[in-house]
């Protein structure tokens, strides 16, 4: 598989302004590969990975189905921590 560089072509790239208000940090966010402290070589697996995905729907569908699995277990998880800790 071809080495991909995740940031080719932001030279082209075109950004759209905000529609939120500037008091609004969370309109002015980057891409999570762009805010993440990972070395170069992790950021490159990540693009690798995200570019396979793309290619094929049934990959793609395996790993929504895992991570939708990984935040239900998550959410689970919060609500048996704390149960019994709300409305009294």
């Amino acid at each position: 598989m071809p080495k991909l560089n995740p940031t080719a072509g932001d030279e082209k790239a075109t950004f759209l302004p905000s529609n939120s208000a500037a008091v609004n940090p969370a309109g002015f966010a980057a891409a999570a590969i762009l805010q993440s402290n990972h070395s170069q070589a992790v950021k490159q697996e990540m693009a690798t990975v995200a570019a396979r995905l793309v290619k094929d729907p049934n990959i793609m569908r395996l790993f929504c189905d895992r991570v939708y699995q990984l935040l239900q277990d998550d959410l689970r998880a919060h609500q048996e921590r704390t149960h019994g800790h709300g409305r009294r």
